[in-house]
């Protein structure tokens, strides 16, 4: 089996009888050589030394798939609720501004629902963004605490109860 090392021979020998060709018949043979030399050794690189692999682009059935997980989730697209390019602008920099999250599938915007209830008012959308994060902590901090009881460990033991806590302080003061 050949190396990369004879590959690069291969290629070597092939520039110097392409540079030292002084017919046309001549160099169309040594420009065959080399460009079959180039691509042996550009395959042996990549066998020998393969790199990282490459995420393959989403296929529209994933897409598809995707939405459909995203609907069942209580998402729904922005084109949905607002009929205007301007009107969808409008609501994506208010979600921006009061830090909601939107996703982009297939050139889709898609929001959540309670989002799209409450529309463009930046103070609205920011207040219900900060009571749904405050419950789902409040949710999580009753689990590890029923956890901690069961168990019979410290409750500041258990892995995070203290981030939990200490995430939930941070909503009180603002």
């Amino acid at each position: 089996m050949k190396t990369v090392d004879h590959r690069l021979r291969d290629l070597l020998h092939a520039t110097k009888g392409l540079k030292a060709s002084d017919t046309d018949r001549s160099r169309k043979f040594w420009r065959k050589k080399f460009a079959r030399a180039l691509r042996a050794l550009k395959a042996q690189a990549d066998q020998d030394y393969p790199g990282p692999k490459v995420k393959r682009e989403r296929s529209r059935a994933s897409d598809a798939t995707r939405a459909r997980r995203l609907r069942e989730a209580g998402w729904r697209p922005v084109s949905e609720v607002f009929p205007s390019m301007s009107m969808i602008n409008i609501f994506a920099a208010s979600c921006a501004i009061a830090g909601v999250r939107l996703r982009l599938i297939s050139n889709v915007t898609w929001a959540p629902e309670w989002a799209l209830k409450i529309g463009c008012n930046e103070a609205k959308l920011r207040a219900a963004r900060l009571d749904r994060q405050q419950r789902k902590l409040i949710v999580r901090k009753i689990e590890l605490t029923k956890e901690a009881e069961e168990s019979g460990v410290p409750e500041k033991a258990i892995p995070g109860v203290v981030r939990t806590a200490l995430e939930l302080d941070k909503l009180e003061v603002r």
